[in-house]
């Protein structure tokens, strides 16, 4: 049994995000289209509107019931996907070629030449849909509703901006074309960009074949669905000018996107939500319930103020142009009115697996709606609206029947749960229309009016669920504090740095960095690092830290793991990179052949062998790429005359190899805090360690177990800082070493004022880089 309350959990946050994507893609689309609209002219839209009939049709074949069968199914086989994403790619290319070909047949029968040429390309966003649809459907199968927002508002902007401007530079209806394939393109670029999921050249009819059953009734039902939501585009596009179509267009357009907006999150989270819980039937009355009314608290009071208001929207939003829209606009709020609750008993019945019942109930109410236009369409343009009212009543009948045969509630009890949202808005409406009568004939702006009366309304109807204590209210409140929580300005400051710092490390954005000799003084000691090729940029980034807040300019010396670097910052003192393979030849030559073949075995070999090397030769201060500082280290009361080490601690456990210090007997090291080699001083000949010629040739022998890490240079290190100065060691206070990026950089540095690094362990990528872009916006962007 699924667990409800997690279940309840990752509802909440889904359809936040679900929320967050449908309310930021329809405000997008929404002023995108008022826009447009001030722009264009009804005919353009007539012309979308037409072509819209062939690319929704081959939107549902080339889905081919799939989607459904995949949210449905518990376990999927790679090969099952693989399969069924080349089934939608091939079906797009062949429906693309299909309407290319039939543009012309189809212009002429609707007596519209110029409908040829934008067929054909509109036809061209078809195989760039099947392109993204596995990646979509995969993601609002684990309900993981926050890339699939990103996606779809980013595109969605990226589409509105270039309609625009298409727009204003006179291409008329190309704008909406262009429009609409930017919105394909940038949609495809981004979901292959962020999925986790791509295609592989695998195919098996086999492994499908199981599927085709449920997933044809899926089709055949899809199909019938979306002719019939384009039936009546279909027969004022035939029957009367293209004009009147846009008039029609355009009026059903709000309340559409008003509805739409409601059924994209019910369809999203509804399915896999009955899905999980389709055969526990209290929690799966209890979704229902909290379902239905959630949709009716929101869509009632909207839809009321819709049709109250809707010659002023119409003349505040779309300008006098349009005023023969209102009328459609005022029948379409009772179109749609129900049609988001035959949606959630539409995803109830197919989550139930009963695919053939539901297109058996959509065939019977499919007939009534033909069957009352064609007859009634023959009167007037209007008669095709009433003919839909009735047709959609008697559907959301029909559903509403079948649903509560198969769960068991009574359709009375089902009503019940609407009947007082409904109520509400009803008066709310009442309410709001007297204020408009009072305020029509008065000289105040008609925008001015239009937002007093919209404000009314939603001030009315809050009040009302108040006193009848309609439990959304709390929903909603829910929604608000996680809203709060998710977008809090602290958080989305921190968000913005994690942006930055990713585009920082993309594009090499630090070099806007001019790295200069400022007469610093200069370090008493090298500072070293260890680089391969793919570590240059962190190195880049540690760099300049060092450059931005230490009171010295040190000389640099980079060891190199063997693959050439020339993509290192211009550094303003002397610079050196040097081989490992210096090291490695110089102990070979002293007869050290277990440091030599320490060296030759492993990374951490080389890096030992090479700060032993250095070492000798003069003080050094070791790094890692992965540590960013903030003030210069604090070595003065360090001996400069005597072999010397001090490391950096305070790390979680002691990630020592116990074989390494079972050989050399140094189980001390377990009693003195752990150390950590990401960070150290090193100076003197370490070879005066009693046990050195021994120690190395352990190293070079010792083989970890398969699939072990080897944690021996780290012990290594660690042996030799026991050995000489084991007390000595910076503290958790002056290098952070461990954090799971619980809290952003200006946290650590107010409460940790003495910090003076920061060792990203754990989260190196999204909080090395964040905290990057911080110290460069917020300390030295000018340096």
């Amino acid at each position: 049994m699924p667990d409800f309350k997690d279940l309840k959990s990752k509802a909440v946050t889904a359809s936040l995000w679900a929320i967050v994507e449908k309310f930021s893609l329809q405000i997008v689309q929404f002023v995108v289209s008022v826009i447009l609209a001030r722009i264009l002219e009804p005919k353009d839209y007539g012309l979308i509107a037409l072509t819209g009939i062939f690319t929704s049709l081959s939107s549902a074949i080339i889905d081919g019931g799939f989607e459904k069968t995949l949210i449905r199914s518990q376990t999927l086989e790679p090969i099952q996907v693989n399969s069924v994403f080349y089934v939608n790619l091939g079906m797009g290319t062949i429906l693309t070629i299909l309407i290319i070909a039939s543009a012309v047949p189809v212009a002429n029968f609707f007596h519209e030449p110029q409908l040829a040429p934008v067929l054909r390309v509109v036809a061209l966003g078809l195989p760039l849909t099947a392109l993204t649809q596995i990646q979509r459907v995969l993601l609002m199968k684990e309900l993981r509703f926050r890339k699939i927002s990103l996606a779809q508002i980013f595109s969605s902007l990226a589409g509105g901006i270039t309609g625009i401007i298409m727009a204003y530079s006179g291409m008329g209806v190309w704008a909406l074309v262009g429009s609409a394939l930017t919105f394909q393109v940038i949609s495809l670029f981004v979901f292959w960009w962020k999925s986790d999921w791509y295609p592989k050249w695998q195919f098996s009819y086999a492994a499908i074949k199981e599927m085709l059953p449920y997933g044809s009734r899926i089709l055949v039902s899809s199909i019938l669905f979306f002719l019939m939501l384009q039936f009546n585009t279909f027969i004022v596009g035939k029957l009367y000018s293209k004009t009147n179509l846009g008039f029609f267009n355009r009026g059903g357009r709000l309340p559409d996107l008003l509805v739409s907006l409601i059924q994209s999150i019910v369809l999203k989270l509804a399915f896999p939500l009955f899905a999980k819980v389709r055969d526990e039937k209290t929690q799966l009355e209890e979704l229902l319930r909290r379902t239905t009314q959630l949709v009716a608290f929101i869509c009632f009071p909207l839809l009321a103020l819709m049709f109250v208001n809707a010659s002023d929207i119409t003349l505040v939003l779309f300008t006098s142009k349009w005023m023969p829209s209102v009328i459609f606009m005022e029948l379409f709020c009772f179109i749609t009115l129900l049609e988001p609750f035959v949606v959630i008993y539409r995803e109830l019945i197919l989550a139930k697996g009963l695919a053939r019942l539901m297109m058996r109930i959509f065939l019977a109410t499919s007939a009534i709606e033909i069957t009352l236009v064609l007859l009634l369409a023959r009167y007037g343009i209007m008669y095709v609206v009433v003919a839909s009212i009735i047709s959609k009543t008697i559907q959301y009948w029909g559903y509403l029947i079948y649903t509560s045969r198969l769960t068991e509630i009574s359709w009375k009890k089902m009503l019940g749960w609407i009947g007082p949202y409904l109520g509400g808005a009803v008066v709310m409406g009442l309410l709001v229309k007297g204020i408009n009568l009072l305020l029509v004939h008065t000289h105040i702006p008609a925008i001015a009016r239009l937002s007093f009366e919209l404000a009314s309304g939603l001030l009315i109807f809050a009040v009302i669920a108040r006193l009848f204590r309609l439990n959304e209210l709390s929903f909603f409140k829910m929604l608000y504090q996680k809203v709060r929580k998710q977008f809090h300005l602290m958080k989305l400051r921190t968000f913005l740095f994690k942006g930055a710092g990713v585009a920082i490390r993309r594009f090499q954005l630090h070099r806007i960095f001019s790295l200069k000799d400022d007469n610093r003084p200069t370090s008493p000691y090298k500072l070293v690092y260890m680089c391969g090729q793919e570590g240059q940029r962190y190195l880049n980034a540690a760099l300049t830290s060092v450059y931005l807040f230490w009171d010295t300019l040190p000389e640099v010396i980079v060891i190199s793991d063997g693959t050439p670097l020339n993509n290192i910052v211009a550094w303003p003192r002397k610079l050196e990179v040097i081989s490992w393979k210096e090291a490695a030849d110089h102990f070979e030559a002293q007869g050290n052949s277990g440091l030599s073949r320490y060296a030759n075995k492993l990374v951490f070999g080389k890096k030992f062998s090479s700060l032993v090397y250095l070492a000798a030769k003069y003080p050094v201060f070791y790094s890692d790429t992965d540590v960013l500082f903030y003030s210069t280290p604090d070595i003065s009361a360090l001996p400069p005359d005597q072999t010397y080490i001090k490391m950096g601690s305070d790390v979680p456990g002691n990630y020592y190899s116990d074989f390494l210090l079972e050989q050399m007997d140094e189980s001390r090291c377990l009693a003195n805090p752990p150390f950590n080699a990401g960070l150290m001083y090193l100076n003197g000949d370490f070879s005066t360690y009693p046990k050195w010629k021994e120690l190395c040739e352990v190293l070079a022998t010792y083989q970890p177990p398969p699939g072990g890490l080897d944690y021996t240079e780290q012990t290594a290190f660690a042996i030799l800082a026991n050995h000489y100065n084991a007390a000595n060691y910076w503290t958790h206070g002056e290098v952070l070493i461990r954090t799971d990026d619980k809290f952003a950089l200006r946290f650590t540095l107010k409460h940790s004022p003495g910090i003076m690094a920061r060792h990203y362990v754990n989260t190196r990528m999204p909080a090395f880089w964040r905290d990057f872009a911080y110290i460069c916006i917020n300390k030295k962007l000018s340096a």
